[in-house]
């Protein structure tokens, strides 16, 4: 019997052309991690299936490998994210560093539920968030990964970030340093520099 595939809830995390028409995306789910998907002729079919974007997926194979796409559909586009470059940027770069953190094939609740939170937030908010928001986005993955430096505790402005709603600190101003201090246990922990951090530096920062 033709396997029929399994439905589940993903948030695009980041994709790749693969070949002349296909292509490989890479999703979050709460429930299983990060996951490559194959989509055949993905130049097209993959079409709105774009990076932050929440889809209802139907999945055929993937047990301990690639699984490929059957059906796709979009259930929040970000569409409104879209019209500012500065949270475009963040969004960027929320799920590459989300994605950073989670593991292939193991259970991600807290990450998938904060980066749907950031990317609804980012979504809704009417003006760019600050510096602040970049920082408590960073603090929360770090303790969501098990990997929080214990000295931001210590730190008053930083440890408020790290236990603060990111709705509540969207017009919040932080030091350059202390955001600083916070990418370099990042950086510490990956011991990699991050594609989209690069872009960040394009924005106004508050």
């Amino acid at each position: 019997m033709r396997d029929p595939g399994r439905e589940q809830v993903v948030l695009v995390i980041g994709w790749q052309a693969f070949g002349d028409d296909d292509r490989i995306l890479h999703v979050l789910s709460g429930g299983e991690g990060r996951a490559a998907v194959f989509v055949r002729g993905g130049q097209k079919r993959g079409q709105g299936l774009d990076v932050g974007v929440r889809a209802k997926l139907t999945v055929r194979g993937r047990v301990n490998g690639m699984g490929t796409l059957l059906r796709a559909e979009v259930e929040d586009a970000r569409i409104h994210l879209r019209n500012s470059y500065a949270k475009l940027v963040l969004m960027q770069y929320a799920c590459e560093l989300v994605g950073a953190f989670v593991h292939e094939g193991h259970p991600e609740p807290r990450q998938f539920a904060l980066l749907e939170t950031t990317l609804l937030v980012l979504d809704a908010c009417t003006a760019d968030p600050g510096r602040a928001f970049l920082a408590a986005l960073e603090l929360k993955v770090l303790t969501f990964a098990g990997v929080g430096p214990e000295v931001f505790r210590a730190i008053p402005r930083l440890e408020r970030l790290r236990q603060a709603r990111l709705v509540e600190i969207l017009d919040d101003s932080l030091d350059s340093e202390a955001e600083s201090l916070v990418y370099d246990a990042v950086m510490e922990h990956l011991g990699r520099e991050l594609g989209a951090r690069t872009l960040l530096s394009g924005i106004d920062w508050r």
